[in-house]
């Protein structure tokens, strides 16, 4: 069955994340956080992909990737396959770790998207139900956006600096940060460690509108709209991933074309098949990708 189109680009960055199956537990305690972190290193040796920011929770993780060689397939294949083996002997279980593969949006390197990018990902401790900032919460906030009180900015701010997972700690100065951790891209778009850190923490202590981070939710590409016309040019380089289960739902088997055009040729031609299902993914991609604007 066809899957949806991904944009892989030498140079790109990328927001990545991956769930655990039915959004079970895939971090149990520091022994699992710090395996994965080793993993993390090791995969940036490996296949040479930048690591600029993550962000483990408990059934899911969140990264922010640069790839210079367009490997981001393979990188987080191996990744995502070497800590479920890792996992699975450690339980002594078998079968899936992570719901499907690793979600991946292409994110523009230029202007403001790559901070606001780091930005949701350091938030996620905090974006619970809760601190009161649970997808429950959004959906309420975008009707009546308010400041939280002293006391919820109190606890937001305590729960993000003490999160031991994620590369927040080393972007705000409050620890060091390791060898293979990138951070200077994301900090020189803030203008250092202490500018980012008050930029950060005024989404605790002033509030966000949800809205702001919509772009980051459930897309192909985000950035300006030069980059977005960009992106969809860059069809021809796009890789194949797993769809979500919403999208198997819409996607048409293979066989299926061949049936059709078969019907309505009277003969076998898979020439044909092939240029329709092409024409079917494009149509996909385009439908896909939202403008957004800056």
């Amino acid at each position: 069955m066809s899957r949806p189109l991904r944009i892989d680009v030498q140079g790109g960055w990328y927001h990545i994340t991956a769930r655990g199956i039915e959004r079970r537990a895939v971090f149990h305690d520091k022994t699992y956080y710090r395996h994965f972190l080793e993993l993390l290193e090791e995969m940036s040796e490996r296949y040479g992909v930048e690591v600029h920011a993550y962000c483990l929770m408990v059934n899911h993780y969140h990264l922010i990737i640069r790839a210079p060689n367009a490997n981001v397939s393979k990188a987080m294949q191996w990744l995502n396959v070497s800590y479920s083996a890792w996992y699975n002997a450690k339980r002594q279980r078998v079968g899936h770790l992570f719901q499907g593969r690793f979600g991946s949006v292409l994110i523009d390197g230029e202007g403001s998207w790559l901070l606001l990018a780091s930005v949701y990902l350091h938030l996620n401790p905090v974006r619970t139900r809760s601190m009161g900032l649970g997808k429950r919460a959004d959906r309420a906030e975008r009707s009546d956006f308010k400041e939280p009180g002293r006391e919820d900015v109190k606890l937001r701010l305590a729960k993000l600096t003490d999160f031991q997972w994620s590369s927040y700690s080393a972007y705000a100065g409050y620890s060091g940060k390791p060898k293979w951790l990138h951070t200077e891209s994301i900090l020189s778009r803030s203008g250092g460690k202490n500018q980012y850190r008050e930029y950060v923490q005024k989404y605790i202590t002033r509030g966000y509108d949800p809205a702001e981070f919509e772009c980051l939710r459930a897309r192909v590409a985000i950035g300006t709209r030069a980059f977005m016309e960009q992106s969809k040019k860059m069809v021809g380089k796009i890789t194949k991933e797993q769809p979500d289960r919403k999208e198997v739902r819409s996607l048409v088997e293979f066989d299926r074309i061949v049936e059709i055009v078969e019907k309505e040729k009277k003969e076998k031609n898979y020439f044909f098949a092939l240029l329709a299902l092409y024409s079917f993914l494009v149509k996909k991609f385009f439908k896909n990708i939202k403008t957004t604007y800056e």
